[in-house]
C-alpha cells in the first residue's frame, strides 16, 4: 500500500472511531448524570478545590493528581461543563486508535495494524468509557503513548524516545497507581533484550528508572510531608483489605462480601488503638496493608485462587456501561458481588432482572469480544513461531498485567487500558486466518 493510500485508510479508520463516539454528547447533553459514576466525584473534588484556591488540596492521597488536573484544566479553559471532558476525552479516545495503529505498525504488519486499529475503534469498552468522568480514556493513552515512544527509542536508537517514554509512564502512573510496577516490566524487557550489550542495555534501564522516578517524586515526597508515607496512592491499601482481603474472608466464613466489612474495619480501628497511632490517613493505609495481608498470606493458595478466578470478570463483555448511557438500566445493584459469590448467570439476572432480552439485541458487541479473544490467540501463536519476543512482550504483557492485578474488584472496565494490545494481536490473528482461506480459496477455484 503506497503511502498516500495508507494515510487515506488511517484517517477514515479515525473518522469513524470519532463518529462512533459522537451519540455519547447526544446523551451526555440530554442526561449529564449518567456521565458520573460512583468514582467520580473523588476526581472532581480535587480538581474544584485546585480551580477555587490555585494549589492541589492537601487533605488526602488517594487520587493520584493527573486526572483532577486535567479536570481541572479543562474547566479552567471552557467552564465547569462535564460534556466538555467527555468531548475531550472522545478526542483522547480517537488519538489512542492512532497510536495503536502508530505501535501496530512498528511491531507487526501495516495490514494486521489497521485491522487493530478498527477494532478499537469499534470496541464498545473504548467507545463507553470515553463518556464517563474516570481515568480510563487518558491513561490508556498515556500508557499506549509511552510504550510507542520506547519501541521509536529501542528501534530508532534515539534517547530522546527513551526520555519521553518514562516521562509518560511517570505520568500514567500519577492518572492510575496500577501501573506503577509497570516500570519494572519496561526495565525486565531491556535487561532480556540479549541482542544488545550488557552496558547499553544497563544504560536504558538507569536512565528509565531514573527519569520515571523523578517524575513521581514531587507526589512522593508531598504524600511523606503530608500522611507520613512515600505512597503513591492510599486507594492501593484500602482496594487490598475490603476488596481482595474482604473476598478471601467471605469465602472463608461462608458469608456475603459485605458481611465481613464491619469486622474488617473494626480490626483496623484496633489495630490503630494498639499501636497508639492517630487516626490519620497515611496511618490508617498503612494499617489496611498490614491487616490484609496478614488474611492473605494466612491462606496464600486459596487467595491466589479466588483473585485469578475474580480476574476472569475482566474479560467479560462489556455491554452494561451501554445500556446504562443510553437509560436501558441502571447500575448499583450489587452485580460484582453477586457475579464473585453465585457466578455469571446469577450476576445476569441479578442486573438485568426482566430485561435479559437486552443481551440479544447487544449479541454484535458481544460476539464481537469473542472473536477478538479467539484471533488474540492465532495473534500470539504466530509471534511465537516467528520468534518475534519483542513485539510478544510489547503486546502480551500490558495485557497480563493489567488484566491480573485487579483481583476481587475485577470488572470489564478494567479491559479498557488493555483492549489496544487485544486489538493488536487480534488484528494479526485475523490477517493470518484471511490469508489462509485466502490461499485456500484461490486453490479451490484454480
Amino acid at each position: 500500500m503506497n503511502p498516500s493510500k495508507e494515510n487515506r485508510v488511517v484517517f477514515i479508520i479515525l473518522l469513524a472511531a470519532f463518529v462512533l463516539r459522537g451519540p455519547l454528547l447526544i446523551v451526555a447533553f440530554q442526561h449529564p448524570g449518567r456521565a458520573y459514576l460512583p468514582d467520580s466525584q473523588s476526581y472532581i473534588a480535587p480538581a474544584l478545590k485546585l480551580l477555587a484556591t490555585g494549589y492541589y488540596p492537601v487533605d488526602s492521597a488517594m487520587r493520584t493528581p493527573v486526572y483532577p488536573m486535567f479536570v481541572a484544566a479543562i474547566y479552567g479553559i471552557g467552564g465547569q461543563n462535564p460534556i466538555i471532558i467527555i468531548l475531550v476525552q472522545m478526542v483522547i479516545s480517537t488519538l489512542s486508535v492512532f497510536i495503536t495503529y502508530k505501535l501496530g505498525s512498528r511491531l507487526i504488519s501495516k495490514p494486521a495494524a489497521m485491522i487493530g486499529a478498527v477494532l478499537i475503534a469499534i470496541s464498545v469498552e473504548s467507545i463507553t468509557n470515553s463518556f464517563f468522568l474516570l481515568t480510563e480514556s487518558l491513561f490508556t493513552f498515556l500508557l499506549l503513548a509511552s510504550l510507542l515512544a520506547w519501541v521509536k527509542s529501542r528501534q530508532d536508537g534515539k534517547g530522546r524516545w527513551l526520555v519521553i517514554a518514562a516521562i509518560l509512564m511517570g505520568l500514567a502512573i500519577l492518572c492510575r497507581p496500577i501501573a506503577f510496577y509497570y516500570p519494572l516490566v519496561v526495565a525486565g524487557t531491556i535487561l532480556f533484550d540479549l541482542r544488545r550489550r550488557w552496558i547499553p542495555r544497563l544504560r536504558d534501564i538507569l536512565i528509565y528508572l531514573v527519569i520515571t522516578a523523578l517524575v513521581l517524586f514531587p507526589w512522593l515526597l508531598r504524600d511523606y510531608i503530608l500522611f507520613g508515607s512515600p505512597t503513591v496512592s492510599t486507594i492501593t491499601n484500602y482496594n487490598l483489605l475490603f476488596y481482595n482481603a474482604a473476598q478471601l474472608e467471605a469465602n472463608l466464613t461462608g458469608v456475603s462480601e459485605t458481611a465481613v466489612l464491619p469486622n474488617l474495619q473494626s480490626q483496623a480501628n484496633q489495630m490503630l488503638e494498639r499501636n497508639g497511632w492517630a487516626d490519620t490517613e497515611g496511618n490508617r493505609a498503612s494499617v489496611e496493608g498490614r491487616l490484609a495481608w496478614q488474611i492473605i498470606l494466612a491462606h496464600p493458595v486459596r487467595y491466589v485462587y479466588l483473585h485469578l478466578k475474580s480476574d476472569l470478570n475482566n474479560f467479560l463483555p462489556d455491554v452494561t456501561d451501554l445500556t446504562e448511557i443510553l437509560g436501558l438500566t441502571v447500575g448499583g445493584k450489587g452485580t460484582l458481588g453477586v457475579l464473585n459469590q453465585y457466578g455469571l448467570l446469577a450476576a445476569v439476572q441479578n442486573y438485568f432482572g426482566g430485561n435479559v432480552w437486552l443481551l440479544g439485541v447487544f449479541f454484535p458487541l458481544i460476539a464481537l469480544i469473542g472473536l477478538t479473544y479467539l484471533a488474540d490467540i492465532v495473534g500470539v501463536v504466530s509471534i511465537v513461531r516467528e520468534r518475534k519476543w519483542f513485539a510478544l512482550a510489547i503486546l502480551l504483557f500490558p495485557m497480563v498485567y493489567l488484566m491480573l492485578i485487579p483481583g476481587a474488584p475485577s470488572e470489564p472496565r478494567f479491559r479498557v487500558p488493555a483492549m489496544p494490545y487485544f486489538c493488536l494481536l487480534a488484528g494479526l490473528g485475523m490477517e493470518i486466518i484471511f490469508i489462509r482461506a485466502h490461499k485456500k480459496f484461490s486453490k479451490k477455484i484454480a
